[in-house]
């Protein structure tokens, strides 16, 4: 009979060799407890409501890997997963089974920022703004939950927003510049990511971060026309659009620390519009 207490080790030690390496997302969902905490007449919004942000990976999955991925660079659907909890959902990719190969990272990487760019544009047209973070290391998630420093350091990321947007780490676009140098053009600005200096909680008030790309419809579209992307940020008012999308399913916007989110979305918003020309 085996000591217990050895074998626990073991298995420890196994599971923690066969830990992930690769990005996590933490998407939070703005203005989310004030909807809770509306009248009991809006229950019928709140299960619309959760009932949407349980379908969240279904419309990750709306983007599937491409038959070249998955027979000649050996990408996996086991490769990506997503929890969603109360007003947070979690997603990764798992780079391990690419090894040091930089080409089936970059596939892996590629779809990942995608599949999260097209979730929070889905539920900034749904009128579910969120802020979030992205982050790279290693970490553990299954069916079971999810554990690991990069989740935390994403959480963090996410929680000094003062916008809506999701955006990476230093250590994490280090890591995707180097993968990327010589597959796009400009490593500051593209169809994955922008830069933006944005307004945060801690000092400097205002920091430059890499933003997740929501915003070029033609490329994060699902369809062939774009038919699942209802919005069309090039017309009308932008600040009329976050507004819209802060205040949906009777959601308070008149406190201070909400107007100033809004604000500081719309202005993201207008400087992406005026600067980068596939913004739709």
């Amino acid at each position: 009979m085996g000591n217990p207490r050895q074998h626990s080790n073991e298995s420890a030690s196994k599971d923690a060799d066969s830990l992930c390496f690769g990005l996590v997302a933490w998407l939070d969902v703005l203005g989310f407890k004030s909807l809770l905490c509306s009248n009991e007449d809006k229950a019928g919004v709140w299960i619309e409501v959760l009932s949407f942000l349980k379908k969240s990976k279904a419309i990750q999955e709306q983007h599937q890997p491409s038959d070249f991925q998955l027979t000649t660079v050996g990408l996996t659907h086991d490769d990506y997963k997503v929890t969603a909890f109360a007003d947070t959902i979690v997603t990764s990719v798992d780079l391990s089974q690419a090894g040091s190969d930089k080409q089936k990272q970059w596939h892996r990487i590629g779809l990942f920022l995608k599949r999260n760019a097209y979730l929070c544009r889905q539920m900034l047209d749904y009128g579910l703004p969120i802020r979030g973070g992205i982050s790279i290391g290693k970490f553990f998630h299954s069916p079971l939950g999810f554990a690991g420093k990069p989740f935390v350091d994403a959480e963090a990321l996410s929680s000094q927003l003062e916008l809506s947007a999701c955006v990476l780490s230093s250590d994490c676009m280090d890591y995707i510049k180097n993968l990327y140098r010589g597959r796009v053009s400009n490593l500051d600005s593209n169809f994955l990511w922008l830069e933006h200096l944005c307004e945060t909680k801690s000092e400097p008030a205002g920091q430059d971060f890499s933003v997740l790309n929501c915003f070029a419809k033609g490329v994060i579209k699902a369809t062939n026309d774009a038919a699942d992307i209802h919005s069309d940020l090039t017309c009308g008012s932008l600040a009329d659009f976050v507004a819209t999308s802060f205040s949906a399913h009777g959601k308070a916007i008149d406190h201070e620390s909400v107007k100033r989110k809004i604000a500081n979305t719309t202005r993201m918003l207008e400087t992406f519009k005026r600067q980068y020309p596939l913004f739709a």
